[in-house]
């Protein structure tokens, strides 16, 4: 994500409305998105408007014990008419960039906090 801009907040303060804007290598795409939470065990989002026709993701949460939680991403996306002629010229590695940014990237960005937030309580258990 290049740009974030919250438009609307939840009466707990998170993030319920974003225009975000995402450079994908070959486009920008710029989209709202809606957020709702069930917590503690999932996060959902959907596409009000933007580039793309439609997107829909989540994160859920299931704890494992031992403070251990699998964390599964969802994620469907249907394009719009500029990525859709995009998506059926561009080959090789260029679409593989632009598939990684937006199903790897968040995986490897929870991933990083997760793991950053657990050597911090380590230290200060030591």
């Amino acid at each position: 994500m290049t740009d974030v801009d919250v438009i609307e907040r939840d009466d707990s303060g998170r993030a319920a409305v974003v225009e975000s804007e995402m450079d994908a290598s070959v486009a920008r795409v710029r989209m709202r998105l809606r957020f709702r939470y069930d917590e503690p065990g999932a996060i959902r989002w959907s596409r009000e408007s933007g580039d793309l026709r439609s997107l829909e993701g989540s994160w859920r949460f299931e704890p494992r014990g031992n403070g251990l939680t699998l964390a599964t991403y969802a994620l469907e996306i249907g394009v719009g008419r500029r990525l859709a002629l995009l998506v059926r010229t561009v080959r090789g590695p260029v679409r593989e960039r632009v598939e990684a940014l937006l199903a790897d990237r968040p995986v490897e960005g929870l991933k990083a906090r997760a793991e950053a937030a657990a050597w911090r309580r380590a230290e200060r258990s030591v």
